[in-house]
């Protein structure tokens, strides 16, 4: 066909050939089974070529028989196809009609998979999801596709029920008890400056070798991409594959599983093994009250003037335990935290568009500007990305904002290390003023070494 093309269209072997091509369909029409008729479809249309009309009849008809048989993934191709040749004869309603069957088998398969011989709710709301959206470009009758959402927002729910968790065990009584003599003896000020400062954040370049290292292991649970699931069922978000030949896409999947991983791993394991352990030993030797607590919010260069209050009653709740009150006090203002940060380092935190309207850049803006990595530093600004941003992370700050999230949610491992990273970020002043940062906070060398093995192992 190539050759022929390069001959030219006019020439006698391209009009044998696309004669020789439909031929082949029509004999086809009856008896494909498989994908070869849609190679030849692909040939005429990709060369614009033969009688358009016929061969969108010949595919709208192996797709109905396909359809009946079962052999639905096929069926749609070949819908596909139909509608990609009355698209070209500029006759949208046909293709439309075409288009809708694509979209309903789309519907029927989801059908299918419920009942005990199905594939259960879990697939059914992806395949029901896909004929949604089909039937929404094909242009299909508004109630139907509200009703079919509403099955759809059904399904998701049950689906959770079909849903198996797996669990791994880890000794973290070394670090606990290691987390219980980091507070021992000290002052309400030197313990906090200890908690927050004695445990590192996430080291970006070793969490990225891990990944690799566990994609190099481990080479299939990389090969397909994933869907990111709110705790109703619904599809928030999808994590790339690491299959590609793209240095981009290769990218994204690096850092979604970066993402992945400290939300699964890192942030968990040093909530249940290091802040809970150290916050209850503060509590317990010395109940802080917000008078006590001042010193780590007044003059605070972290804290915009009028929004101290907040940060106080936010931090001082995390020492007694109410994170629900700490999810909705520090959560929000981390933002504007970021945005006076940069401010007075002399940068620009607005925009302006054409109508002259000056609008604040929201957090994932402000978090990605290379002012902000200066800054704060690439670890702590992939610990605010995770933890309130990214949808492969812990993504707080949007599941807060929309009301997502539960009060049982409250006291799970991201508003705690929220609460961590906050005091962390206010103390790094203070600390740097007293000198608490020239000399050791708790735990020398020795000890942090042993700390890190303990937890790689």
């Amino acid at each position: 066909m190539a050759l022929a093309r390069v001959l030219g269209p006019k020439k006698p072997l391209f009009t044998e050939y696309i004669a020789f091509v439909e031929e082949r369909l029509k004999s086809l029409e009856s008896v494909c089974e498989d994908a070869y008729g849609l190679h030849l479809l692909d040939m005429l249309a990709d060369h614009r070529a033969g009688d358009f009309a016929a061969a969108a009849q010949i595919a709208e008809s192996i797709g109905d028989r396909l359809e009946t048989k079962g052999s639905s993934f096929l069926a749609r191709d070949y819908y596909d196809r139909a509608g990609r040749f009355l698209g070209l004869l500029n006759n949208p309603g046909a293709a439309r009609k075409t288009l809708l069957k694509k979209g309903e088998s789309w519907v029927a398969q989801a059908h299918s998979c419920i009942g005990e011989s199905g594939r259960g709710y879990f697939a059914a709301t992806h395949d029901l999801a896909m004929g949604i959206e089909s039937l929404r470009q094909a242009g299909a009758d508004e109630a139907r596709i509200g009703a079919l959402h509403k099955a759809l927002i059904e399904w998701q729910q049950k689906s959770t029920a079909e849903m198996q968790s797996f669990t791994h065990e880890t000794d973290v009584s070394q670090l606990v008890e290691g987390a219980r003599k980091h507070m021992e003896g000290k002052s309400l000020q030197d313990a906090t400056f200890a908690m927050a400062l004695g445990h590192p954040v996430i080291n970006c370049d070793e969490l990225r070798k891990r990944v690799l290292e566990n994609a190099n292991r481990f080479p299939l649970t990389t090969l397909f991409a994933g869907s990111l699931l709110a705790s109703d069922g619904r599809v928030i978000g999808h994590k790339p594959s690491g299959f590609t030949s793209s240095a981009e896409e290769r990218e994204k999947f690096i850092e979604a599983e970066m993402f992945h991983q400290a939300a699964q791993i890192d942030w968990s394991l040093r909530a249940q093994a290091y802040i809970d352990v150290c916050r209850r030993q503060i509590w317990t030797a010395h109940r802080p009250t917000l008078r006590d607590l001042q010193f780590l919010v007044l003059q605070n260069p972290f804290i915009p003037r009028g929004h101290e209050p907040m940060f106080l009653k936010g931090i001082a709740a995390g020492f007694r335990g109410d994170f629900d009150i700490v999810a909705h006090l520090l959560v929000p203002q981390i933002e504007e935290s970021i945005r006076h940060v940069l401010k007075n380092a002399g940068h620009i935190t607005s925009k302006l568009d054409s109508k002259l309207i000056q609008e604040q850049r929201l957090l994932g803006t402000l978090l990605a500007m290379p002012e902000t990595i200066e800054l704060f530093g690439k670890d702590q600004v992939f610990e605010m990305r995770g933890l309130l941003c990214e949808k492969t992370g812990h993504d707080l700050r949007n599941r807060l904002a929309h009301g997502f999230l539960t009060y049982n949610q409250c006291w799970n491992s991201d508003v705690m290390n929220v609460w961590w990273l906050v005091i962390r970020l206010v103390s790094f002043p203070i600390a740097e003023r007293s000198g608490v940062l020239t000399r050791d906070v708790g735990r020398d060398e020795d000890e942090r070494s042993k700390e890190k093995e303990t937890e790689s192992s």
